[in-house]
């Protein structure tokens, strides 16, 4: 985050990247001495308002390369930066240590914070408005030209913050149908995140809405590929699931007309259907067809009444409600035709239950056939 943009104290704005110069109000700049005086800077910002040990500052500074003396470098240039213009001076001694006293909000990273904690509890508008305000305050990659353990550590977790907050973007802009305009931007991250799950589940599904599901079929094998290569693992149960959708052509992966921030259960994100299984891709109806994978019926199938008449029995709908799922069993010889059975009776009442259209095996508690009879 390299110049920053919220107005802080005497009206000055704050980067926290260790950045050349510091912007004003009014759109002049100061400088603030060279990179090693701008990383202690830098550092306090980090922490801004609050006090930093010295043995913390010459931590986050030099590292395990800390020259001889390096409390008096250190003390020089704190001394510097109180003498430059504006907010600097707001640097003061503490017991145990070094405070830059400024409101937090002046601070670009703070500032980013801020805004994704207060677009993640925002309506999906309002929450759109606000991450493209926290995304306009990067300029290029955070402490760039650091080589600091502790300013890396801290580079990968900004950008890991960042990543998590696009990929809530994403998911607001397919809650509310832009699932054609955010495409460039889950391609170019899947390059850089191929193993990412919950990006792959993202780009796939923008893809399948954009009359691309075949694009979004070969996404996921090339995810699937690489991680059975590099892990030894399969997907997991979501992306699994979002790609058998797919396949099956589900009518429910496309937005939801009646989804609202008011209906999600708290906690969930704006725009989830309070009934959606964990998993559900944003902005995907919670509903999806129950599906059909009976085999065929039998062509040509005559007698059994008796035994369908038992299966019918024990398979008709309650008025009161069950204590135990039913269990049917057909039980026989090979070949007498127990599935035949099976098949006639699934096809003959599967509108009766959404059960009864899974598989012949589905069927309820067990009935009396008598083995004696053959079947065929």
């Amino acid at each position: 985050m390299a110049d920053v943009h919220a107005e802080g104290v005497a009206g000055w704005r704050w980067s926290s990247a260790c950045s050349a110069r510091s912007r004003c109000g009014w759109g002049r700049s100061a400088d603030v001495g060279h990179q090693r005086q701008r990383c202690v800077l830098a550092a306090l910002l980090v922490d801004v308002d609050r006090t930093v040990p010295v043995d913390a500052l010459v931590e986050r500074v030099w590292g395990d390369r800390a020259p001889q003396r390096v409390r008096g470098t250190l003390y020089g240039y704190l001394s510097r930066l109180r003498r430059a213009p504006g907010a600097v001076a707001a640097i003061s001694r503490r017991p145990g240590g070094y405070v830059l006293e400024a409101d937090p909000l002046s601070v670009d990273l703070h500032l980013f914070r801020d805004l994704i904690a207060r677009a993640r509890a925002a309506e999906d508008e309002r929450a759109a408005a606000l991450m493209r305000r926290a995304f306009g305050l990067w300029r290029g990659e955070p402490f760039a030209t650091v080589d600091v353990p502790w300013f890396s550590d801290l580079r990968q977790a900004l950008e890991r913050e960042r990543f998590s907050a696009e990929l809530d973007h994403v998911d607001i802009r397919l809650r509310t149908g832009r699932h054609g305009e955010l495409l460039p931007e889950p391609t170019l991250r899947a390059g850089e995140h191929p193993m990412g799950e919950r990006l792959a589940g993202r780009l796939m599904l923008a893809l399948y809405r954009t009359g691309r599901a075949a694009d979004a079929l070969a996404h996921y094998q090339d995810v699937r590929q690489r991680l059975a290569r590099e892990l030894g693992a399969d997907p997991g149960p979501r992306l699994r699931g979002l790609h058998q959708r797919i396949l099956a052509d589900d009518p429910a992966l496309f937005p939801s007309e009646t989804s609202s921030p008011e209906t999600s259960p708290p906690g969930a994100p704006a725009g989830a259907s309070p009934s959606a299984p964990a998993g559900t891709p944003a902005g995907v109806a919670a509903s999806a067809p129950v599906p059909r994978q009976l085999p065929a019926p039998p062509a040509h199938f005559v007698g059994r009444y008796e035994e369908i008449a038992v299966l019918d029995k024990m398979l008709a709908a309650r008025t009161g409600p069950r204590t135990a799922m039913p269990l049917s069993v057909i039980c026989g010889t090979a070949g007498v035709g127990k599935t035949w059975l099976a098949l006639r009776r699934a096809h003959g009442r599967r509108i009766s239950s959404p059960m009864d259209s899974s598989s012949p095996t589905c069927a309820a508690s067990r009935p009396r056939v008598n083995r004696r009879t053959p079947m065929c």
